[in-house]
C-alpha cells in the first residue's frame, strides 16, 4: 500500500526500476572486467541515490584512467585517451 502512494502508477515504476538496475549491472559488468570506457559509457536518467553517486563514480573512473595512462605512457594520442574515458579527443585532453 505504500508503494502506491509513492508512485501511484506501480507498473511504471517498476520498469522504470527494472530499466535503472539494468544501467547499473552493465556498469557493474564492465567494471568487473575492468573496461573502463564502457563503464563510462553507459548513460542513464538516474534517479533517487543513483542520480548523486553515478556522476561522482564515473569521475573517479575518469580520473583514476588519466592518471594511470599518465604513468603507464610517455606518450599518448588524443584519440587514444579519450577512448579509454569515454569522451571527446578535446575533453579527454582537459581532463589530463
Amino acid at each position: 500500500e505504500r508503494e502506491r502512494e509513492r508512485c501511484p502508477t506501480l507498473g511504471h515504476c517498476h520498469l522504470a526500476q527494472t530499466a535503472q538496475l539494468t544501467a547499473l549491472w552493465s556498469i557493474g559488468q564492465a567494471l568487473w572486467q575492468r573496461s573502463w570506457a564502457a563503464a563510462l559509457s553507459v548513460h542513464f536518467a538516474w534517479t533517487g541515490q543513483a542520480a548523486v553517486m553515478l556522476p561522482v563514480l564515473q569521475e573517479r573512473i575518469r580520473h583514476d584512467t588519466v592518471r594511470l595512462l599518465g604513468r603507464s605512457y610517455t606518450a599518448l594520442a588524443a584519440a587514444d585517451v579519450a577512448a579509454h574515458v569515454a569522451l571527446s579527443p578535446e575533453d579527454a585532453l582537459a581532463c589530463a
